[in-house]
């Protein structure tokens, strides 16, 4: 996460400032997703005592990803444009976050806490 952002606020490139930096909405879809992730733990903690955490194949595309992304700016690689770069790694990020999520559902749901009592 620090390299991202660190790629987000300042440029590595000398010649060209827009290849060296990513755009901004990647390191907010990076950070937001780890804090959903964050707070849905906790309040799984909270409400059920117990939290699964299961790493999923999206979660670890999406790590590899970024990592590719930040090699990708580091290196000034060029044979793919940066912005399909961070796009792809952007996407994973966005659909295991989703897949988190509903994964937290999952878990209220089990333990009884999803949906409101209706008398």
């Amino acid at each position: 996460m620090s390299g991202i952002i660190t790629l987000s606020i300042s440029s590595w490139s000398e010649s060209n400032s827009d290849y060296g930096k990513f755009p901004l909405w990647f390191p907010v879809l990076v950070i937001t997703r780890d804090a959903v992730i964050l707070v849905g733990a906790a309040v799984l903690h909270l409400l059920v005592g117990k939290v699964k955490v299961r790493p999923s194949w999206t979660g670890k595309v999406a790590t590899v990803c970024q990592m590719c992304a930040i090699a990708w700016v580091m290196l000034q690689l060029r044979f793919l444009p940066l912005l399909f770069v961070v796009i792809v790694a952007g996407l994973f990020t966005f659909i295991s976050g989703v897949i988190y999520v509903m994964e937290g559902v999952r878990q209220l749901q089990a333990e009884g806490h999803a949906h409101a009592r209706r008398d």
